[in-house]
């Protein structure tokens, strides 16, 4: 009796280890991705304009707003102000001024310009374009757009929606992909 007992735990053990194995082969391998870096915290967005032609026609405006995503929206938004007719050089400025020193986004940004695109829409201003004159490191190189050249037509006023969309993964030279880091409209008056 004893043996039909020992016989049994034995066969009852080769099976127990004979599902385990089985079940063990089984397994799915799992590929670890890292996460795509995620948007960023920006409080402040810094256009500045200078005239191609007249070093001395320097344009500084800002928009704030220190509680994204709140009721109460910007608290600062000033007006471009650029002459007709004329060709700007134009850098933006991105800060996070919710810490301090305020953090300087646009360098965390400018690193990671593989996975950003600023986009520009223009409205209410005849001749008016903003175009990207720096690219990223994608091969074909891409359109990253923190260095740009503003062209004026005439005089009016209008506005200039500039939009910075993150694109980790899509960016395909285009501004539909991805999700917006920040969208701001700045007044703009052409004289």
């Amino acid at each position: 009796m004893k043996f039909k007992s020992l016989s049994s735990t034995i066969t009852v053990a080769i099976c127990a280890m004979s599902i385990f194995t089985i079940s063990s082969c089984e397994k799915e391998e799992e590929i670890l991705v890292p996460a795509p870096p995620g948007n960023e915290f920006i409080t402040t967005s810094i256009i500045t304009a200078t005239n191609s032609a007249d070093a001395s026609d320097v344009q500084v405006v800002r928009w704030v707003d220190l509680t994204p995503g709140d009721a109460v929206g910007p608290t600062q938004i000033d007006t471009l102000k650029l002459r007709a007719d004329a060709t700007y050089n134009c850098t933006i400025g991105i800060l996070d001024e919710t810490v301090l020193p305020a953090g300087n986004i646009g360098e965390e940004i400018s690193e990671r310009r593989n996975y950003h695109i600023f986009c520009f829409y223009p409205s209410g201003l005849s001749g008016f374009s903003m175009v990207a004159t720096d690219v990223d490191t994608n091969v074909p190189a891409l359109p990253f757009g923190m260095e740009n050249k503003i062209t004026t037509g005439g005089t009016g006023n209008g506005q200039i929606e500039v939009a910075l969309k993150h694109q980790p993964n899509v960016k395909d030279g285009t501004c539909d992909p991805g999700s917006v880091d920040f969208n701001v409209v700045y007044p703009v008056i052409v004289y």
